[in-house]
């Protein structure tokens, strides 16, 4: 669609075609980057069957959310590893 619209107002391969291509392409690339997945360091040290982050911060967060949720709710993925 983008060239679509540029050969409409025939600014193919101008400068402000460039320009606004890279304009376009920055939220994407911010996009792409985000971190899909958390790494913490969990151990119940300080209170036996309590397990609590020993290294890492974390803060909650922002979802990137196309649509609504079914039923008000999101299924997220837990992996725990027990090392002894």
């Amino acid at each position: 669609m983008f060239n679509q619209v540029c050969d409409a107002f025939r600014i193919s391969e101008s400068v402000v075609e460039r320009l606004v291509a890279r304009v376009i392409g920055l939220p994407a690339r911010r996009f792409l980057r985000m971190k899909r997945s958390v790494s913490l360091l969990i151990s119940d040290r300080d209170t036996a069957g309590r397990g609590g982050i020993i290294e890492g911060a974390y803060q909650c967060p922002i979802l990137v959310q196309w649509r609504k949720a079914p039923a008000g709710q999101r299924v997220i993925s837990v992996s725990l590893t027990r090392l002894h």
